[in-house]
């Protein structure tokens, strides 16, 4: 819903590799069946890499992006396939163990959350107050851009405060979100706030930019069936605290969500069947964000019948 200031593919940005990432494994969903996959839904940010510039513009300080979906491959030596906050990784892990009740193994199943939900993570803050520190921004356009962001946030420090950097990063991701994409708007685009379509595309996983909301599958981990947690991580992630115990294992190309769980995709037709497609998607997807476990799905025969036809239809 934003005019972008030129073509996307005019967006240029410079990254650097930082760490290991294990190769990326193309799986047979026929290895999938017989277990329970469960999706974990997460925005596309990059992992594995460090942003230095963005359209140009050399940042201060490196920002290391730590994903988003390629977390898993980051960090498979470390036995860790995915992080959350303490609560949400909780209930993601008493699923795992339910899950594993019957002895199916489980496994977490990426699904992109919209292209701008990385906006509330602290590897856009990072790539945001960077620019800041060396856009031009005039005292004029920074109080309008504060004074509206405290309508929000009463406490906010103020953009060209030598102290936003710090203060961002110590945000709940609802305010981060918030900060984002007040600069987003047409009016702080022209007055030199940081280009945020082009961050937005330069923390992006390349192939992730063009899928649809709620594609699947192109990262799969198989979890520790115990549940566990771990508090204490080799490797933390700097947006979320906890990370949870399991192995990537592969993907195959992203595919709708209702091809993935298509239990879960029938009942809710079945609730609701007037539902437009759009409106559709967005109650799916905050269904799937507030309530994921009811999505588990069991790799059946059906269910692989029904993704090796999407993936042979899509050749």
């Amino acid at each position: 819903g934003i005019k972008l200031s030129r073509p996307v593919s005019e967006m240029t940005s410079e990254l650097t590799p930082s760490g290991s990432m294990a190769p990326a494994i193309g799986i047979d969903p026929a290895s999938l069946q017989g277990s329970y996959l469960y999706p974990v839904v997460g925005d596309r940010t990059l992992a594995g890499a460090s942003l230095t510039s963005v359209g140009g513009v050399r940042l201060p300080s490196p920002v290391n992006l730590q994903g988003g979906r390629d977390f898993m491959r980051t960090h498979a030596q470390d036995g860790t396939a995915w992080a959350n906050d303490a609560g949400a990784a909780r209930n993601l892990a008493n699923r795992v163990k339910a899950g594993a009740s019957d002895g199916r193994d489980v496994n977490f199943v990426y699904t992109a959350m919209s292209p701008a939900s990385l906006d509330s993570s602290r590897m856009m803050a990072d790539a945001v107050s960077g620019q800041v520190q060396v856009a031009q921004i005039s005292r004029a356009a920074a109080e309008t851009f504060d004074a509206e962001i405290r309508k929000t946030i009463p406490d906010f420090v103020g953009v060209l405060d030598p102290a936003f950097s710090t203060y961002i990063r110590s945000l709940s991701g609802g305010e981060r979100d918030t900060i984002v994409k007040t600069m987003a708007k047409t009016k702080y685009q022209q007055d030199g706030f940081p280009d945020i379509p082009a961050t937005r595309k330069a923390i992006t996983s390349p192939d992730l930019l063009n899928v649809d909301t709620l594609s699947s599958g192109s990262g799969i981990a198989k979890m520790d069936p115990t549940g566990r947690l771990v508090r204490d991580p080799v490797t933390p992630h700097d947006t979320y605290n906890t990370q949870i115990a399991g192995q990537y294992i592969g993907g195959m190309p992203s595919i709708p969500y209702d091809v993935m769980f298509p239990d879960w995709a029938k009942s809710r037709v079945a609730a609701d069947p007037t539902l437009s497609p759009g409106v559709r998607q967005n109650r799916d997807g905050r269904a799937l964000m507030m309530s994921p476990q009811t999505a588990g799905q069991v790799a059946n025969q059906q269910w692989l019948d029904g993704v090796m036809g999407y993936l042979q239809g899509r050749r």
